[in-house]
C-alpha cells in the first residue's frame, strides 16, 4: 500500500476569515466572567455567526475579497487541488 500523501487544507472562506479576526478581538477583551471549563470555542463560534449576519455588506465584501485572494494563493501552492469529501 503506497503511503498517504499529507492532507492539503482547504483554502479559508469568508466567514472563517472573519471568524479568525473575530475571535483574535473576542479573545484580546477582558473577559468578564469565568469562562475556564466552558467551551469557549463553541460559544465565539455562535457569537461569531449571529455578529456575521448583522454585518454590513461592505465589512462582509472584505472578507469575499480576502477568501478570493486565499482560494488563489492556495491555487499557486496546490496546483491541481481538488476537494474530495472524506466518506
Amino acid at each position: 500500500m503506497p503511503p498517504k500523501s499529507p492532507k492539503i487544507p482547504r483554502p479559508s472562506n469568508a466567514f472563517i476569515l472573519y471568524r479568525i479576526d473575530f475571535q483574535r478581538e473576542v479573545t484580546s477583551r477582558p473577559e468578564p466572567y469565568d469562562s475556564k471549563g466552558s467551551n469557549r470555542c463553541n460559544e465565539i463560534s455562535k457569537e461569531a455567526g449571529a455578529s456575521w449576519r448583522l454585518e454590513p455588506a461592505e465589512v462582509q465584501a472584505k472578507y469575499y475579497r480576502l477568501a478570493e485572494e486565499a482560494k488563489r494563493q492556495h491555487a499557486r501552492l496546490y496546483p491541481g487541488y481538488k476537494y474530495v469529501p472524506s466518506k
